[in-house]
């Protein structure tokens, strides 16, 4: 299984940025069960101790986009509609997809390589909130056993993959994943019944970018002039959203789905401000890396930053 590992890593582009010894050891670790708690999931002993803590895991949905040229991104739209018509389409559409699970993120790329991840993406197009599962002790351990295994699973027996006869990509590893923590109906159930206009732009249209288009009764209730807004950077959403917050501050029980498509392109701005946090267009409003005199960060996005609520 080791050497499967370190064959991959050296053909990935981590060959490109660490020495053969690394690699080595890195292999060892993400062929390892015993290896990988030890480098991933450490846990503090005063929560070892205390038998009423519960672990609160927040379960996250990432979509991101996988062609960096628009006229990839208009074939897409192109074929799209084609593959959905003759039943071929990706469980996701022509998107790349991952999972948020707790302190980290999961992902198979066409590296084959699958590892706890930092929580950043800087393609990131929209970030869905699936659950967040609290946990006693026993019933955590348990989940970093699921999720050990499938990561060994994947390393040891899985290579990338498009070809629909052996097919192994980031779909089919989010659709295994969220089938072992029997979040499969959740998933489907907030892509297909929540999300629907939303998703159907995605999947049956290929379309990326972050737009979300009106319902009369919100365009009414704001006096909104356009059907739609298209967003292209992170400070024009959240003043969008804090002009909605002064004219109804109590808005988001009223349009709960408006409310959490924003908060969705929200979030992934906040992942693409964490794979870079010197690109302008990817920061919050009012964010920068000085701070006043108690520590903090200006920022004033109105959803906060996600990772405190990890």
């Amino acid at each position: 299984m080791y050497e499967i590992v370190y064959n991959k890593l050296v053909n990935s582009k981590f060959s490109n940025h660490h020495e053969e010894d690394t690699l080595m050891e890195l292999a060892k670790i993400l062929c390892d069960k015993t290896k990988l708690i030890q480098t991933y999931y450490p846990i503090a002993i005063n929560q070892i101790t205390n038998e009423n803590y519960l672990y609160k895991v927040p379960i996250k949905f990432v979509m991101s986009e996988v062609f960096q040229s628009k006229s990839k991104r208009a074939i897409r739209q192109l074929i799209s509609p084609i593959l959905n018509k003759c039943n071929s389409m990706p469980s996701f559409g022509i998107f790349h997809s991952s999972l948020i699970i707790g302190d980290y993120k999961y992902e198979f790329c066409d590296s084959s390589i699958i590892m706890p991840r930092k929580i950043s993406a800087n393609n990131a197009l929209f970030v869905m909130d699936v659950t967040i599962l609290e946990l006693t002790l026993n019933e955590y351990l348990n989940l970093i056993d699921q999720l050990t295994d499938l990561i060994i699973y994947w390393n040891t027996s899985k290579f990338y993959s498009t070809n629909e006869n052996d097919k192994s990509n980031c779909q089919d590893f989010v659709n295994d994943l969220i089938s072992k923590l029997n979040l499969s109906e959740k998933l489907n159930h907030l892509i297909h019944r929540s999300f629907p206009s939303l998703f159907n732009e995605r999947f049956k249209k290929g379309k990326g970018g972050m737009k979300m288009i009106f319902t009369e009764k919100f365009k009414n209730h704001f006096h909104l002039q356009k059907k739609f807004i298209k967003i292209k950077n992170h400070e024009q959403l959240d003043l969008f959203v804090l002009r909605l917050n002064e004219m109804d501050e109590k808005w988001k029980d009223s349009f709960h789905l408006e409310f959490e498509i924003l908060k969705g392109f929200d979030q992934s701005f906040w992942l693409r401000h964490f794979a870079n946090v010197n690109r302008k267009c990817w920061k919050p409003l009012g964010f920068d890396h000085h701070h006043n005199h108690n520590g903090e960060h200006h920022c004033k996005c109105p959803f906060g930053n996600p990772k405190e609520s990890i």
